[in-house]
């Protein structure tokens, strides 16, 4: 790819990354607007941190490091956020398996079910789809409501051929997996979580000492209201971090796109125009009355992001650099603004540069190791629900492991047989009954 063409992707992704940025930021100053307290911390951090760079930006003052900055601490804060998701699910997997015991209102008239009929039932929902991929996402689903009762050697044989399927991979695969089931089982947690959030914190330690096996009507009510206030503030923070990691992005692409875009001057005015009538109003803090101005911008914005977000896809991205400077350094950037157009908002921009060997039986058989010694650590003393809880989580991140319907059949109907407890048998079943109607409804 020449010269020119690296500048007409770079356009593309100029004027795509504008009208998204000038739409998303007037949407964000629709949402200061309702905050009545300025929000969380890390929220009025952020506004005061993007408003500077912004502001950078528009005198043509902005530079890359503080962006990247306060990339790297939105990026910190979405794990914090990730980190207190995955501990709450394990718990809520434990709290649904209480709740008929807790609600015996729920299963009054609702006879016991037959474990064969209840097998039969979620076998023909997982081959009811002739699509691998859709079969596979199922039997991870259903994997993760079934009852758990496994003996530590079981499962950690369970684990060991979910893992196999890694050898001869690059060690970077491995270890994206390895990572996804070390948070998933809360072994591995960012620092801060207790910063800034104490009342998600004092939650999530009224579950950590919670004594399952003598649980009393009255805490099984403070824990499920518990639950449920944590689930929608993540809900909220979560979708916030999103939005905001979408601002930071498109400013980013915007630095390094923008002075080799080949944009008209008058489109980019309009552009220009808009974020600099929010900026002033965002930092005046003049929220009370609609701004007909503001409405003819945007007005101007519409379609615009679609189109060019259509030509940026359309055009070619170079394989690798060209034969001279300005060439390699254009290159780069384009690297960069690949990374930040791909959907993943918290994509590392840089590819760190390492070794990444093929994984071996000894390197497979020496992170397993590690691994299942985390394990142990974690579940000393731990109750046995919560245990069974993080089994779950873990066996349905999992790639799958079976080799034939047959052995799905086969590990559905023990996970029934294996489990005396019928409050608990039927609840997963409710679960399981509630993914097939989501399914059914995608489809």
């Amino acid at each position: 790819m020449d010269r020119q063409s690296m500048k007409k992707k770079l356009g593309a992704a100029a004027r795509y990354s504008y009208s998204r940025l000038a739409l998303n930021y007037y949407m964000y100053f629709e949402q200061e607007a309702d905050r009545a307290d300025g929000g969380s911390p890390f929220a009025r951090l952020f506004r005061k941190q993007f408003q500077a760079l912004l502001r950078d930006f528009l005198n043509g003052e902005a530079a890359a490091a503080p962006l990247n900055d306060l990339r790297k601490k939105t990026t910190h804060e979405m794990e914090i956020v990730t980190a207190y998701t995955d501990c709450f699910q394990v718990y809520e997997h434990v709290l649904n398996r209480l709740e008929y015991k807790f609600l015996p209102e729920k299963t009054a008239g609702i006879p016991e079910e037959d474990d064969q009929a209840m097998a039969s039932e979620i076998i023909q929902f997982l081959i009811s789809s002739k699509d691998s991929a859709v079969m596979n996402n199922r039997i991870q689903m259903v994997i993760e409501q079934l009852p758990i009762r496994f003996t530590k050697a079981k499962f950690f044989s369970l684990v060991q051929s979910g893992l196999s399927v890694y050898k001869g991979s690059q060690k970077s695969s491995l270890d994206a997996i390895l990572y996804l089931l070390r948070t998933g089982a809360m072994i591995q947690l960012p620092d801060g979580m207790e910063k800034d959030r104490q009342e998600l914190w004092d939650i999530l330690q009224q579950f950590r000492k919670a004594d399952y096996r003598n649980l009393t009507p009255e805490t099984y009510r403070n824990l499920s209201a518990g639950l449920q206030v944590a689930s929608e503030r993540l809900l909220d923070e979560s979708g916030e971090l999103m939005f905001a990691m979408d601002l930071i992005n498109d400013l980013y692409v915007l630095l390094l796109s923008r002075n080799d875009g080949m944009m008209e001057g008058k489109e980019e005015q309009g552009f220009v125009r808009t974020l600099d009538t929010v900026w002033n109003k965002l930092e005046a803090g003049e929220f009370a009355a609609a701004d007909e101005d503001i409405d003819s911008l945007l007005k101007d914005l519409e379609g615009k992001q679609e189109r060019y977000f259509e030509k940026w896809l359309r055009l070619e991205l170079p394989r690798q650099a060209g034969d001279n400077d300005e060439e390699k350094e254009l290159f780069e950037r384009l690297k960069i603004v690949d990374r930040l157009l791909s959907g993943s908002s918290f994509i590392e921009l840089q590819e760190e540069e390492k070794e990444d060997p093929a994984v071996d039986d000894a390197m497979l058989e020496e992170e397993e190791k590690i691994l299942f010694s985390q394990l142990e650590e974690l579940w000393n003393g731990m109750s046995r629900s919560v245990v069974r809880g993080i089994m779950a989580r873990i066996l349905s991140s999992l790639p799958v492991f079976f080799n034939s319907i047959e052995e799905v059949e086969e590990y559905v109907q023990n996970s029934l047989a294996a489990c005396t407890d019928i409050d608990e048998k039927m609840v997963s079943m409710e679960l399981i009954r509630n993914i097939m109607v989501d399914e059914n409804e995608i489809i």
